[in-house]
């Protein structure tokens, strides 16, 4: 309650010595970020004269601050995208110098290469970011800040819109090379599969500084098993397609004796650029709602989800995928699942933490193996141009988004409608209650 008291007197003296009291949402984040933080907010009112000196080039030269974040996938690559995107279509800006930095851990060494390439990244990330928030905090605008910065409402842009970052002509061998390693045969079609589990971020981040707590435990509701996908793989490959499963750290190997089943991921043939040439250039991703997922995203191929988050379905209206099935949530008092309807009116949009289903008396259900089975076989026939939808699964999408957009918070809401699995909206038309 102290700490409380505090922040608001000294985001009120913030503001009172503020030259211009402009503020917005994102300036009042700032201003309660520099609150909580005595040693940044000292730095900040140091380069005051700094900002201003910056502000007055501006006639001149506009000199723009920022860094990537690029210890998570899913905010370095469409964050690296975006930015490219933005200064592609800024041809009528003043001259411009940007100072970009990138912050680590990095993620993907291919996805740092390729950026840099195109980018100028300098070292001293943590000047360029400092720099950044001053310039926003003293001229109370964003005009400094070097569009580094990514947000759902940035996904539309990417929609159909090639990819800006491109492989050399001997990254696109080693590519085929390691196609052939793993016993893909030439021009085959593969999917990429998925599932999250908490290795990744337990191993990678566990220690570092972006991470003090050493605990992602918060949002292990999204994690599910590998062998669940083992189903729909297989029928995958009996379709035409390899299957090769991926990610950088895994909790447990996916088992098949299927050849065309590859746990790319548990073989010591995985690689940072492995791993970004077969999500820019496979047939499908089908899996998790991970931040690799992005990838095949900027590359634009087609995006499908299992396991999604019932409760999180908004994002979706700004992401677009291909097709996607969610998880179920089971009410334990009741005795029964909830619909979309009830999971908004009980105010769960976007729960992101396990202990708010644990309060609320939730449980979180995975997908079975037959439930992603039967999404691999949608995906399948979408892509080959073979789809026959059942009488009832046009209105049975229109009812699911009708309730969606009439219990959803209109600032939740995307411009993107995507489908929900056809077969998973079949046989659970509680969905609809």
């Amino acid at each position: 309650m102290k700490q409380s008291a505090y922040r608001k007197r000294l985001i009120a003296t913030l503001r009172r010595f503020q030259v211009l009291s402009r503020t917005t949402p994102e300036l009042d984040n700032l201003d309660l970020w520099l609150a909580g933080r005595p040693l940044y907010f000292l730095l900040i009112m140091l380069a005051a004269p700094i900002v201003f000196f910056i502000r007055a080039l501006r006639p001149l030269l506009l000199l723009r601050f920022g860094v990537f974040g690029a210890d998570r996938m899913g905010v370095f690559a469409p964050t690296a995208q975006g930015y490219l995107l933005k200064n592609q279509r800024e041809i009528a800006r003043p001259r411009t110098a940007d100072f970009i930095g990138v912050l680590g851990p990095i993620s993907n060494l291919q996805l740092f290469k390729m950026l840099t390439r195109q980018v100028r990244v300098l070292p001293g990330a943590w000047l360029w970011l400092m720099l950044d928030r001053a310039c926003q905090f003293w001229t109370r605008s964003s005009l400094h800040h070097g569009g580094t910065l990514f947000s759902l409402n940035d996904y539309p842009q990417f929609l159909n819109y090639p990819a800006l970052l491109h492989f050399t002509s001997s990254e696109k061998l080693a590519g085929k090379n390691l196609l052939q390693a793993l016993g893909v045969t030439s021009d085959a079609p593969w999917v990429c599969i998925h599932n999250r589990d908490a290795e990744y971020l337990n191993t990678k981040l566990a220690a570092s500084k972006s991470s003090p707590e050493k605990s992602w435990g918060y949002h292990n509701y999204r994690d599910f098993s590998a062998k669940s996908m083992v189903l729909a793989a297989e029928e995958l490959t009996k379709r035409g397609y390899y299957v090769l499963r991926m990610g950088a750290v895994v909790a447990e190997q996916l088992i098949s004796t299927n050849p065309k089943i590859v746990d790319y991921a548990s073989t010591p043939l995985r690689s940072d650029l492995g791993d970004i040439f077969l999500l820019a250039n496979c047939a499908a991703y089908l899996g998790s709602d991970s931040g690799i997922a992005s990838v095949p995203f900027i590359f634009c191929r087609p995006v499908i989800h299992i396991n999604w988050p019932l409760s999180q379905v908004a994002t979706l209206t700004f992401q677009g995928p291909l097709i996607f099935i969610t998880k179920h949530l089971y009410h334990r008092s009741t005795k029964r699942y909830l619909g979309i309807r009830e999971v908004l009116d009980r105010k769960l949009i976007n729960a992101g933490e396990s202990r708010v289903y644990e309060e609320a008396g939730v449980d979180v259900v995975d997908n079975t193996p037959e439930e992603i089975c039967d999404l691999a076989v949608e995906l399948d026939e979408r892509l080959k141009g073979t789809w026959h939808p059942q009488a009832q699964d046009e209105q049975l999408q229109l009812q699911f988004w009708d309730i969606f957009r009439q219990h959803c918070p209109p600032e939740h809401v995307g411009s993107v409608q995507p489908r929900i699995g056809a077969a998973f909206l079949r046989q659970h038309r509680y969905l609809l209650d």
